[in-house]
């Protein structure tokens, strides 16, 4: 069964290749990060991360259900205008769609929550959640 490292790569590879206009990769200039973003890291820019892993016994005993944290960070004081456009975008990219994940015949991603939004000193924190499925 393939590790988390997989997961992570093959959604790093989905996001950074949304590169038209109104693409998290466009809108974010780039700043993507796995895990955690830079301290000092422009704004705006997403993080993702598995946030849940238990394993999964279906018919093969490989198959693969776990879920994902996206996080958005925009500067506060332009509120979620800035935000926005690139959360709704994550949820046109992996919500209800087929993903390409090594070791796995088939493999989407759902929507669990749509978003959560913070307000930080001087940030916008937008989060969601995806269950990502592979078999």
């Amino acid at each position: 069964m393939p590790g988390q490292q997989t997961i992570l790569t093959a959604l790093k590879t989905l996001l950074t290749a949304d590169n038209g206009a109104g693409g998290v990769n466009t809108l974010t200039g780039g700043r993507i990060y796995e895990g955690q973003g830079p301290q000092d890291a422009a704004l705006p820019y997403v993080v993702f991360e598995i946030a849940d892993d238990a394993p999964v016994m279906y018919f093969t005993g490989d198959d693969l259900s776990c879920v994902v944290r996206v996080e958005t960070y925009g500067k506060r004081l332009n509120g979620s205008a800035q935000t926005r456009p690139i959360t709704d975008r994550m949820l046109a990219i992996l919500h209800e769609v087929s993903l390409t994940i090594v070791g796995y015949q088939e493999a989407q991603s759902q929507v669990i929550n749509r978003g959560t939004v913070v307000a930080e000193d001087d940030s916008y924190h937008w989060e969601q959640t995806f269950r990502v499925f592979g078999s």
